[in-house]
């Protein structure tokens, strides 16, 4: 008696839920760069009203600084000879500070170094 031998193939695959783990890793893929998205948004608008503060102190410093150079101006046409004679200042007459005289009698101080 022959016997026939009934072979069948099975394929069996265990992906052990491999759908549902690449779908967790796409979806928290996504959350991340959603939250990211939201991070940088939020950190671009703050810098931008920061920027818009910044230029608004800015103008009103450069306005205070014009109003110092205006007065600095005023007092300074203010300031003349007569004035600072009444402070007590006396005009500095102009001396050689460096002649002839000075200058041969430090070259020759210079020969007699040790």
């Amino acid at each position: 008696m022959t016997k026939i031998r009934l072979q069948t193939k099975t394929n069996i695959v265990n992906n052990n839920d491999l759908e549902k783990r690449v779908f967790k890793i796409v979806a928290l893929s996504f959350g991340i760069v959603a939250i990211l998205y939201i991070y940088f948004l939020a950190h671009t608008v703050f810098n931008v009203l920061a920027k818009k503060n910044l230029e608004v102190k800015m103008k009103s410093v450069a306005t205070d600084v014009s109003n110092l150079e205006l007065q600095y101006m005023s007092k300074d046409n203010s300031v003349d000879m007569s004035y600072a004679k009444g402070l007590g200042f006396v005009e500095s007459s102009a001396t050689s500070f460096a002649n002839r005289e000075n200058v041969a009698l430090s070259s020759s101080l210079l020969n007699n170094e040790i």
